[in-house]
């Protein structure tokens, strides 16, 4: 009986010492955190993933920069609320996307959208007056080509494309539209009052705009 006593509390001793050894180690060891190299390695893989599809991009960039031509900032503006709208989305469904470099940064968030959208209606506003340039005239050309740069660049920071070339394609966009659309003007203006023509046009403007932007919010 003595020895199966002994035993006994031999053994209950050796299980309270590994009990007390165990925490030892546990506050001993040093949680392991990831590396600089291994934390930049894993952000290039996220920001490689694009918001965007290409296909759907350069839709959304013929249609908008297009809309830009007509009216310069009514591109920039739907392009604005289509970005801001869909990184939104993208964080609602906990979904990384990567932060567009400036300026397209600036069309992404909702103060640029707001803004752009205040530019948008000042400008369809002076749009009838009688006094406001033509827009095939080389400064507000100049003009509507740097707003549908803007508007691809925007784009293809959140496709992942390529910037520059998607600012010409913007570009380009813009002034055939800025001509295509001065022409059709100008026709409907001979069939119905300048002023009717005008709204028109605007209504029109807007319906491709919606398009656009129902093209890039609806690609995530």
């Amino acid at each position: 009986m003595q020895v199966d006593e002994q035993s006994a509390e031999q053994s209950a001793e050796q299980s309270a010492e590994g009990s007390d050894e165990q925490p030892a180690e546990h506050i001993g060891e040093q949680p392991e955190y990831p590396t600089r190299q291994r934390v930049a390695r894993l952000n290039g893989e996220l920001q490689r993933r694009p918001a965007t599809r290409p296909q759907s991009a350069l839709a959304a960039t013929l249609l908008l920069a297009g809309v830009s031509g007509a009216r310069s900032m009514t591109g920039v503006a739907a392009a604005s609320h289509a970005l801001a709208a869909k990184r939104a989305a993208l964080a609602a469904n906990k979904t990384f996307a990567p932060r567009a470099p400036q300026p397209a940064r600036l069309l992404s968030e909702p103060r640029g959208a707001k803004r752009a959208t205040v530019a948008a209606a000042m400008e369809m506003l002076g749009d009838k007056l009688p006094w406001t340039s033509d827009r095939i005239a080389p400064g507000p050309l100049v003009g509507r080509a740097m707003s549908g740069a803007a508007v691809g660049a925007a784009i293809a920071a959140e496709s992942g494309q390529n910037r520059r070339a998607a600012a010409i394609i913007g570009a380009l966009a813009a002034v055939a539209a800025a001509h295509l659309s001065f022409h059709a003007r100008r026709r409907l203006s001979e069939i119905v009052e300048p002023t009717l023509a005008a709204v028109i046009e605007d209504v029109v403007v807007l319906g491709v705009a919606s398009i656009g932007v129902a093209v890039l919010v609806s690609d995530r």
